[in-house]
């Protein structure tokens, strides 16, 4: 502004120095040029005056636009955020069950009259309900290891048991029920002469012998938790009874006389028996740690060569083999009930019926001769078993 204004100031300067000038005259002057030199410089010629303006305005200002830069919007770096926590499930703590509440056993109040009409009343009782009962008798794991719980196993599914009993015989004909045809006596004794008759009363097993005396030895393996199957090798002897009625001697002289008394005995009853079997145990609540179950099983046996001693009085008739050594076969069930008594072993009883099938008679030409050839041809046996077991695993 301070340049503009100077050098309109001078311009003014110049235009009245000019006019002063002019008015001097047009005649030549000296003039000093800037060296000083003299020189004689030709004036120009005179310009006409030019009319000054009354007023000069002065220059318009220029005006600039001013842009103010743009403003800028200060936006702050993101802050850290840490990663979002995982899911960590609550940890549950197991509270067991509270116990059962006692429990209060309130009976109506019972009012009657007595005798006398007095009434009488009942308080009213607190009942506390007993313990609760102990854990059923856990099965055994296998069926002769049982243990206190399903989750305890035995080691090996193998194992043994003893047993011993006495065997009660309950059918099968030892000398069937027979009458003889007319007979020389002579035929059974030499000193028994004339013509006679016999008449037999049937004889089983059971008249003939005591109760037999059997034990066994098992070898046993699991079928399952609650079974088994089981092989076992026994033996049975009975003891015979002596001096047994099997019925009348009658001499012809004197029909319908029982001249004789037929008495006599016979040898001891030996079997040798080799069986197979399965035994089947159940789990029943209230049984005090007891297990009921039931066994099936049979075989092949082998009876010993029988002798047969009969006599008539003083008189002997007949002392041979009555039957053959035989191989039969037998078939038999128990039920029975077992306790354990240790971590693997176990008692039991039990009772059963045992068949087996007949026996080979001896062929006896006396016998024959007198028509009573077929006293010895059902010798099948029934018997009822009664035994105590020990058993044990592997």
């Amino acid at each position: 502004m301070r340049i503009r204004s100077s050098l309109v100031i001078g311009l003014i300067g110049s235009i009245s120095i000019a006019s002063m000038a002019m008015a001097d005259g047009d005649n030549p002057s000296w003039h000093w040029s800037g060296d000083r030199t003299a020189k004689k410089v030709k004036k120009a010629p005179a310009k006409k005056p030019v009319a000054k303006p009354a007023y000069v305005a002065p220059k318009q200002k220029k005006v600039v636009d001013y842009n103010p830069p743009v403003s800028q919007t200060y936006e702050p770096a993101p802050q850290y955020q840490p990663p979002a926590p995982q899911y960590q499930p609550p940890v549950q703590t197991y509270q067991p069950p509270p116990p059962p509440p006692v429990q209060t056993y309130q009976p109506p109040v019972q009012n009657y009259s007595d005798a006398n009409s007095s009434m009488r009343s009942y308080s009213q009782q607190t009942y506390v309900a007993p313990p609760p009962p102990p854990v059923a008798y856990a099965a055994p794991a296998v069926a002769y290891g049982a243990t206190q719980n399903s989750a305890q196993k035995q080691s090996s599914p193998w194992g043994f048991a003893v047993s011993a009993g006495v065997e009660s015989f309950v059918g099968g004909n030892f000398v069937q029920a027979a009458n003889s045809a007319v007979f020389a006596g002579t035929i059974f004794n030499a000193s028994m002469p004339g013509n006679a008759k016999m008449y037999l009363k049937g004889r089983n097993f059971g008249d003939m012998y005591k109760p037999a005396l059997r034990t066994a030895i098992e070898i046993r393996h699991a079928a399952g938790e609650y079974s088994e199957y089981f092989a076992n090798i026994s033996y049975l002897k009975a003891q015979a009874k002596t001096n047994v009625l099997f019925g009348c001697y009658e001499l012809q002289t004197a029909v319908g006389t029982c001249a004789s008394e037929l008495r006599g005995d016979a040898t001891d009853l030996k079997q040798y028996a080799f069986e197979l079997g399965y035994r089947q145990w159940f789990v029943v609540d209230g049984f005090a740690g007891f297990m009921p179950y039931y066994a099936v099983h049979g075989g092949i046996v082998h009876t010993d060569k029988i002798h047969l001693n009969m006599n008539a009085g003083a008189n002997s008739l007949y002392n041979c083999c009555y039957y053959e050594a035989t191989n039969s076969y037998t078939v038999g069930g128990e039920l029975g009930v077992s306790k354990r008594i240790g971590s693997s072993a176990e008692f039991a009883a039990e009772i059963g019926i045992r068949y087996t099938s007949k026996l080979k008679g001896a062929t006896s030409t006396n016998f024959d001769l007198a028509g009573l050839g077929a006293i010895n041809d059902d010798a099948s046996i029934l018997s009822v078993p009664v035994n105590l077991r020990f058993q044990s695993s592997f």
